[in-house]
């Protein structure tokens, strides 16, 4: 719910401050990043499809069109939706493989993370 309303926040202020197509496209990664935090992935995956159609539709021209005519603002919409998927995965992935508690450090680097630095002999 109130990721709706971040996109529908960021659909306006991009549209009535003309906001430059690099800082839309983050704003929108920004709420599908804090959704993929929040909730699990198909929640996340709806929303960032949701971003993807905003953004096709207020930001590339025609404006309110889902027709995108340049071809790089294609690639620019497939790359945004690429990337909005992987971050909703990938943080999926985290929350699902998350540390226990009481545990500190990065545990894949395995003992470097915990300090232990492997003595090595020279001769």
């Amino acid at each position: 719910m109130l990721s709706s309303l971040a996109l529908g926040l960021v659909a306006v202020f991009s549209y009535n401050f003309h906001v430059n197509l690099a800082t839309v496209v983050l704003m929108y990664a920004l709420v599908v990043a804090l959704q993929s935090l929040a909730a699990g992935f198909i929640s996340s995956a709806i929303v960032s499809a949701i971003a993807a159609g905003c953004l096709a539709y207020f930001s590339f021209p025609p404006i309110f069109s889902f027709r995108i005519s340049d071809p790089a603002n294609l690639v620019a919409f497939f790359a945004f939706l690429i990337v909005a998927q992987l971050t909703a995965c990938l943080v999926t992935k985290e929350q699902f493989f998350e540390l226990p508690p009481g545990s500190r450090g990065c545990q894949c680097l395995g003992s470097h993370a915990r300090g232990h630095v492997p003595k090595i002999a020279v001769e």
